[in-house]
């Protein structure tokens, strides 16, 4: 899974957690247009994505008649995303998702795409001038633990005939060799 596809993940469950608006919770840090200027919405940065540990290493045949390995490693992931919100009620909206996040109905979401939330940080409530009139804001950091897996197809072995033949026997078998 790509930090696109988790960012993307993430601002479903929120949209859906906080019943917002189709493309309301976007990707932050967006060059193109987004929308009216008037309407709120939040946005989704991925800020960290860091190994909680040592990763498994496996090798594994695959299914014949490939005669190539699997290197598989699975590690736990801890991932930090920066959710803010903007104009009306931007901070209501980061309290309300702060306290949404412990109902079991978001822990299953969440389970279901494969995260599992560690903290949330408080709501921080950054409303701020810009040209010169008053824009609500809002953010809140959410941690998650994830499980991280990638495989691999490693080209490895060629199978070709040998025979030997000594003064007293002949004996012909296959052999694997690299």
């Amino acid at each position: 899974m790509t930090v696109d596809d988790i960012n993307k993940l993430i601002r479903k469950f929120i949209r859906e957690t906080l019943a917002l608006p189709e493309n309301s919770v976007r990707k932050a840090n967006q060059t193109a247009p987004t929308g009216k200027q008037s309407e709120p919405f939040a946005t989704v940065l991925i800020t960290l994505i860091d190994a909680t540990g040592e990763d498994d290493r496996r090798l594994d045949n695959e299914a014949a008649p490939s005669l190539n390995v699997a290197e598989t490693i699975i590690g736990q992931r801890r991932l930090v995303a920066s959710i803010q919100f903007f104009r009306d009620d931007a901070y209501t909206k980061a309290c309300r998702l702060n306290a949404l996040l412990s109902m079991s109905s978001s822990v299953d979401k969440l389970q279901a795409i494969g995260l599992g939330l560690v903290r949330a940080s408080p709501a921080r409530n950054l409303t701020a001038v810009i040209d010169s009139a008053w824009e609500e804001r809002a953010q809140i950091d959410l941690e998650f633990h994830l499980v991280a897996k990638e495989v691999q197809s490693i080209p490895t072995y060629g199978t070709f005939p040998i025979s030997v033949t000594t003064e007293s026997s002949t004996t012909s078998s296959e052999v694997t060799a690299p």
